[in-house]
């Protein structure tokens, strides 16, 4: 029963990370330093022995270094040979899939490229855009953006479909390449921005709500226990059920598979000034004798088109691996610590 329960909690509750067996922190109470970290437009406090990683884009559009300092004529070379590999392969289409694509109005002449390398383009000493089908029998396509900045080789990236939308989705990217900051070692910034990481994006105006970002924390005193922090911004009102309605269905499915599943708090809670819905429970552990684990979630709705209002979900999981000893007032303690900390930036 307590694999099921396990189970349960994890998906009954909506996690959007996966839960590994990795480390965690004991108290958030004593001595120990803390380190302040940006997701998005927020700032939270972690133990500097922490291990952090933040993942993010800017209207899906992700970026990642790919290496330090280089040269323009190295950078392009590697991009040339790639691109050579990709023009040699043809695209595979049928006559009925294009029939199809024409009932719907759409004309597989311009969506498909004759190979995979719809295209690449060169601004010299700067940067090197490069757009190809992801397959030989789809017309799905990702853009690369290679620009050196600063202190290395910056990629940006994303998909779309179409090989004809190829020129205004390279531009598109093109634009929130010029928008983006690097960081040096996961630094807080001082100017306005949405935190992706070892950098920032920085938007387009106050109503500019293109944001996504994830936080993942792991902590190395404390096997099985992992935090996470997602917000997205809202363009509009999601069509899904109200998150309270959500959450408080899924407890109620929980509950019926066992009475050992405990609610330690559940009800409305602000953190960094949104009002949200906050869920903790506790069930018995793998490791049995009395030992339990527990899970922390608390989201918040977001308003549509304002950037400092998002949608957020933050969840804390403990013994995952089956290795936890924490009893539930110490796991509150850890997560009251962690969630306190968070503010708007």
């Amino acid at each position: 029963m307590a694999i099921v329960i396990r189970i349960l909690v994890a998906v009954a509750l909506g996690c959007s990370v996966s839960f590994l067996a990795v480390a965690g922190v004991r108290t958030m109470v004593s001595d120990d330093a803390v380190r302040t970290v940006c997701v998005g437009h927020f700032l939270l406090d972690v133990p500097i022995s922490a291990d952090v990683q933040i993942t993010g884009s800017y209207r899906a559009v992700s970026v990642e270094r790919v290496m330090g300092r280089t040269s323009f004529a190295a950078m392009k070379s590697k991009l040339q040979g790639r691109a050579g590999i990709l023009e040699g392969a043809s695209m595979r289409r049928d006559a009925g899939g294009d029939a199809l694509d024409r009932k719907f109005g759409v004309d597989p002449e311009k969506t498909y490229a004759a190979t995979r390398l719809i295209g690449i383009q060169y601004e010299e000493g700067r940067q090197v855009a490069m757009g190809y089908h992801d397959k030989t029998s789809s017309d799905g396509f990702t853009v690369e953006l290679h620009r050196l900045i600063e202190d290395g080789h910056y990629q940006f990236t994303t998909k779309n479909v179409g090989a004809d939308k190829y020129p205004a989705v390279r531009d598109s990217v093109g634009r929130a390449a010029d928008r983006y900051v690097p960081l040096k070692n996961n630094a807080v910034p001082s100017e306005p921005g949405f935190c992706v990481g070892n950098g920032l994006f920085r938007e387009d105006g106050s109503r500019d709500v293109g944001g996504d970002a994830t936080l993942v924390v792991r902590f190395p005193q404390h096997r099985g226990m992992v935090f996470t922090v997602d917000v997205s911004g809202l363009l509009k009102t999601p069509k899904e059920s109200p998150l309270r309605d959500r959450v408080d269905g899924d407890l109620a499915l929980l509950s019926r598979f066992s009475s050992s599943v405990k609610t330690l708090r559940r009800g409305k809670v602000e953190y960094a000034g949104q009002s949200g819905y906050e869920v903790d429970i506790s069930a018995p552990s793998e490791r049995g004798s009395g030992v339990r684990m527990q899970k922390f979630f608390w989201g918040a709705e977001g308003t549509p088109g304002d950037p400092l209002h998002p949608l957020i979900e933050t969840q804390l999981i403990t013994d995952e691996s089956g290795r936890s000893m924490l009893t539930d007032g110490e796991a509150e303690v850890i997560w009251s610590g962690l969630m306190t900390s968070m503010r708007l930036r």
